[in-house]
């Protein structure tokens, strides 16, 4: 992720989807937040909005 002030954004979602999307991070060895930011930021670049960022911290 190029800008490095995080802010936090509240999401509202089923309990169901959050429970297996925490354990889905788990099993993966990541956090909820570092995943979320990483799709959105897929989602920014694959519409144009973001470009490619050069060595992108994981």
């Amino acid at each position: 992720m190029a800008d490095k002030n995080m802010v936090q954004v509240r999401l509202i979602l089923p309990e169901s989807y959050r429970r297996l999307f925490k354990a889905y991070c788990t099993e993966i060895g990541t956090d909820m937040s570092k995943e979320v930011a990483q799709m959105i930021e897929e989602k920014l670049i694959k519409a144009g909005k973001l470009q490619h960022t050069v060595g992108k911290s994981q």
